[in-house]
């Protein structure tokens, strides 16, 4: 009675928590890529959309790394706005000036790197729905009274079953809590690929 539920709540926890580290890694990509075609581009315009980028990468470590109140992501999510439209200005002036294939292609690798941001609020905004999680509370607890219950009936409390049982559903309860809460507890996604590809900028300019 109580596994089915428990396990499609875990599941999809589980997935919403594998979508989350997509999205790290996919962004830390796809700024990678937008900094290489920045180089590409060169001159005074190339080296300003590189510092950018770096400041943009450094602004989205800090959006899977600090927000811990509504106020945290609103100023983050103003600041990456505030970097966005700079990059994109730097960019559309660039391709309007000569507009060929490499500064296309700065203007695709822009614009799957905002896209990613969306997905990212999104995927960390989303949760199990709360009627599932429901449902997974009330059977519990009517799984645990009907144990009980058997127990009594039986006239054997089987203690050791009882608890092993109890710990067991205990643990998987606070594992689909903690994954469902992406910012807090133990289940984290770690932001290291937008730190690797930070390092991979170099020095600072």
């Amino acid at each position: 009675m109580l596994a089915f539920p428990l396990g499609i709540t875990l599941a999809l926890a589980e997935g919403r928590h594998d979508e989350r580290r997509g999205v790290v890694l996919a962004e830390a990509n796809a700024i990678g890529t937008a900094w290489l075609r920045a180089e590409v581009i060169g001159g005074e315009e190339g080296e300003r959309m590189q510092r950018l980028l770096a400041d943009y990468a450094e602004v989205r470590i800090q959006v899977y790394r600090d927000i811990r109140t509504r106020a945290d992501g609103d100023r983050l999510d103003a600041e990456t706005a505030k970097l966005q439209g700079e990059l994109w200005g730097i960019a559309a002036g660039v391709a309007r000036a000569n507009p060929t294939a490499v500064t296309g292609l700065m203007l695709s690798a822009l614009n799957e790197m905002f896209d990613l941001a969306t997905t990212q609020k999104r995927f960390f905004a989303e949760r199990v729905p709360a009627h599932i999680l429901r449902l997974l509370l009330w059977t519990s607890i009517l799984a645990v009274g009907a144990l009980g219950y058997t127990f009594g009936v039986n006239g054997s409390r089987q203690a050791v079953m009882s608890v092993l049982l109890l710990v067991l559903w205990s643990s998987s309860l606070v594992l689909i809590v903690d994954i469902n809460r992406p910012r807090q507890g133990a289940v984290t996604v770690s932001h290291a690929p937008i730190e690797w590809t930070l390092e991979s900028f170099g020095p600072r300019r």
